[in-house]
């Protein structure tokens, strides 16, 4: 923990957002962090991840 560049969720968010997506990230103190990421399966669809 801290030792890292800092880009992760930066670049994470150009690669799915390029590809049609989207990432967001919901935190709370004392709860943890969630993050969901949307992306296209179909032209039609949407499939949401989410890991926690």
């Amino acid at each position: 923990m801290g030792e890292g560049t800092g880009w992760g969720c930066c670049i994470s968010y150009q690669i799915v957002h390029k590809h049609g997506g989207d990432l967001r990230c919901l935190s709370q103190p004392d709860r943890g962090t969630e993050f969901a990421i949307e992306i296209l399966t179909r032209q039609s669809d949407r499939v949401e991840m989410k890991a926690s």
